[in-house]
């Protein structure tokens, strides 16, 4: 394991639920990443830890911003399921390449992710977050159930501050037990 700081969170202190939560936001609402499939994996690596660097300094809405500009690999303004599908596969491949590199609350957060993902599906997302039924994610959509401001994602995520919970429950229905099971709220 390196010595050095994660590119996805360089704070050491934050905790399990910190870490989950940020790994929830980023691997499945804000995206965490991606670049369009014909980008080289250096691209690809380059371009996930600028945006960590990023993320981890700068306003949470500009990192929702950028990222967002990663998905939409079209430029269309929106994020359809083919994005989103590419996304992550590339995102799985680059963790599985660099998980001996990441911190292990990092890998973590980005397994639970993963594990949402997963359970709750990338076509049931994009339904249950396309909210004017066009087949796709604008980036007000997928960012809906997040409050994001001026402060750098993990300060978001630190406070707890980061989830609107009550819209989130509403929208995932009985599916929302996933994150009382995983101890996300």
């Amino acid at each position: 394991m390196s010595s050095k700081r994660s590119p996805m969170f360089p704070d050491p202190r934050v905790g399990r639920w910190t870490a989950g939560l940020l790994g929830l936001a980023l691997a499945w609402t804000l995206g965490a990443f991606p670049l369009p499939a014909q980008a080289e994996e250096a691209g690809f690596d380059r371009a996930v830890r600028q945006l960590a660097g990023h993320c981890a300094r700068g306003p949470a809405t500009t990192c929702a911003e950028r990222a967002f500009e990663l998905i939409d690999a079209n430029d269309d303004g929106v994020a359809e399921i083919e994005e989103l599908q590419r996304l992550d596969v590339r995102l799985r491949v680059w963790a599985g390449a660099n998980a001996e590199e990441l911190q292990p609350m990092d890998l973590r957060a980005l397994q639970l992710g993963f594990l949402l993902v997963d359970t709750i599906g990338i076509e049931r997302g994009m339904m249950l977050y396309d909210e004017d039924g066009d087949g796709a994610l604008s980036l007000e959509e997928m960012t809906a159930d997040l409050v994001l401001d001026g402060r750098p994602l993990p300060e978001l995520v630190r406070s707890r501050e980061i989830v609107d919970w009550p819209s989130l429950r509403r929208r995932f229905g009985a599916t929302a037990m996933i994150f009382d099971y995983l101890d996300i709220r």
